[in-house]
């Protein structure tokens, strides 16, 4: 098997209690789970952490894309395998993909609410507005209109 080495990837996600990355091919748009290897307490990092990630993004990843690029025929058979939702179901998997994106929101700031953050007083405010507008979001799922993240100056 040989790999593409020009393959242009991003580490999209880090669960360090499962020691997992998820990486994105930037040039298919398909995301990869990847076990890392853990070697005396610590992961791949640098150019090890790199070669690590390429062994799993091979050539075959940008020939799929062009192959997804110029049609395949056959989608209804697969497609025809899931099970349909019930309209219940639907509106679980939608509040969980909301409640999802909210969390990702609202850790992505916690840090704006600790005591020695670095910023001012009306900015951890507006960030304090932010966050409660994350928090009550899921109060309407029928119409969700996601807060705008507070500038920092």
């Amino acid at each position: 098997m040989h790999y593409n080495m020009d393959l242009d990837y991003s580490i999209i996600e880090f669960y360090e209690q499962s020691g997992q990355i998820v990486v994105l091919c930037n040039k298919t748009g398909q995301s990869f789970a990847i076990d890392l290897p853990i070697d005396n307490g610590k992961f791949p990092e640098g150019a090890d952490l790199d070669i690590y990630i390429r062994g799993f993004l091979p050539s075959w990843v940008t020939e799929r894309a062009v192959e997804l690029q110029t049609g395949v025929t056959n989608g209804d058979s697969i497609r025809h395998l899931i099970p349909v939702k019930s309209q219940m179901q639907q509106d679980i998997d939608v509040g969980r993909a909301i409640r999802t994106g909210r969390h990702r929101l609202l850790s992505q700031t916690d840090w704006t609410q600790l005591p020695d953050s670095a910023l001012s007083d009306q900015e951890k405010e507006d960030f304090k507005i932010y966050r409660q507008a994350l928090r009550d979001i899921t109060k309407e799922l029928d119409n969700i209109v996601w807060p705008t993240l507070p500038e920092i100056k």
